[in-house]
């Protein structure tokens, strides 16, 4: 009867298996923040960057800056309490679609 050959363990599964459980817990502990920071870099990078357009309105002048906002379709954000509207950083004329992250500022 034939006899199969040894199957060879992954380097990295020796490794890791040759740790004690200490070693393990921190290297567990490590990953698991490595892989928070990268999602929280990726939530952050997701997220529209807003800027103030114009600060300390009059409620009458803040909403009509709301309403050509809105009839224009710019998205906007409108803080109540302190009376600011936010508009979307959008890209530079020209790099629509770039990846150099260059932006106009409003």
């Amino acid at each position: 009867m034939p006899v199969a050959p040894p199957v060879a363990t992954p380097g990295w599964l020796q490794r890791f298996s040759s740790l004690d459980r200490p070693a393990r817990i921190r290297l567990g502990i490590g990953l698991a923040l490595f892989a928070l920071m990268v999602a929280a870099a990726a939530w952050f990078a997701g997220r529209p960057d807003y800027r103030v357009l114009f600060a300390n309105l009059s409620d009458k002048d803040g909403g009509a800056v709301v309403a050509q906002l809105a009839q224009m379709n710019v998205p906007y954000k409108y803080t109540e309490g302190a009376r600011r509207s936010h508009l979307r950083r959008a890209p530079a004329p020209g790099l629509a679609g770039s990846s150099q992250g260059v932006g106009r500022r409003v």
